[in-house]
């Protein structure tokens, strides 16, 4: 991502819950779903281990799931 973009955004439940600048994209602040995003990118120095999947299922799009807190300076 860093080399392609400035910023970057990560959206949940088709809302942003994430947007930073790619030299301020902090581990310390990630959303959760951010955190399992980065973990199931294929890395060159993991090929032999199995790939982390996301755990869970998509959620309603109706009701956002107990939880989740979406910032409301994102929305």
């Amino acid at each position: 991502m860093a080399r392609l973009c400035n910023r970057i955004g990560v959206m949940y439940a088709g809302s942003l819950v994430e947007l930073a600048d790619k030299n301020r994209f902090s581990p310390a602040r990630f959303h959760p779903y951010t955190i399992g995003l980065l973990r199931a990118v294929p890395r060159r120095d993991r090929r032999h281990e199995p790939l982390k999947a996301i755990p869970g299922n998509v959620c309603s799009l109706l009701r956002t799931p107990t939880g989740v807190q979406i910032s409301p300076a994102l929305q």
